[in-house]
């Protein structure tokens, strides 16, 4: 009877024993994922933070952090990663690779349902179109980020906006049959609807 009593008590030691290994090595994994998707953040704050002074830099960490963003599937890292290299593609007037590289993080934004992210993509693919003189592409791209950014009342993001879509309805207003002074009357009061 005390050898029954024994072998339960050491079953149940050595089951206590795997799952708290298991608990470390689950536990290790998440860590380690959570290492992973800092360093894919890191990559890409660099890469940002070369987007004025260094393009080629740029470039590096945005590739940098989508080989690493892809490894570990970190959707947000691979959106930014792509919206890093975007901009390097923007820089070189290579429109339509940049176009690419902004419309597949406008995805994965999507799929996250990331709405600042998404409206931020759409603007900047606003801005390719502009820069290829396709007004009426530019100006339903701009119209969506502004309605995503009215919806999230995201009174800073219009604000930083504004110069760019100031600049396209200056520019494009012998195409665009909308004006500006309305339609930043019309965002304007929304916002502060």
């Amino acid at each position: 009877m005390l050898h029954l009593l024994f072998d339960k008590c050491a079953l149940l030691i050595n089951l206590f024993r795997t799952s708290l290994l298991l608990s470390f090595l689950l536990l290790g994994f998440n860590a380690q994922a959570e290492k992973d998707t800092t360093k894919a953040n890191r990559l890409h704050q660099l890469g940002w933070s070369f987007r004025n002074s260094n393009p080629d830099r740029l470039l590096y960490y945005g590739e940098k952090e989508l080989q690493l963003a892809q490894t570990i599937n970190y959707d947000l890292g691979i959106a930014n990663a792509n919206t890093l290299i975007a901009i390097f593609y923007q820089y070189e007037t290579n429109y339509p690779k940049s176009l690419d590289y902004y419309n597949q993080a406008l995805s994965v934004f999507e799929e996250i349902n990331s709405e600042p992210q998404i409206a931020s993509a759409l603007t900047n693919i606003g801005n390719i179109y502009f820069r290829q003189s396709e007004y009426t592409k530019a100006l339903r791209f701009f119209n969506q980020a502004l309605d995503i950014r009215i919806e999230q009342n995201d009174r800073l993001s219009v604000y930083n906006d504004y110069p760019d879509i100031k600049k396209f309805y200056h520019e494009a207003r012998s195409f665009v049959s909308i004006n500006f002074d309305n339609y930043k009357k019309t965002a304007f009061e929304k916002l502060l609807a």
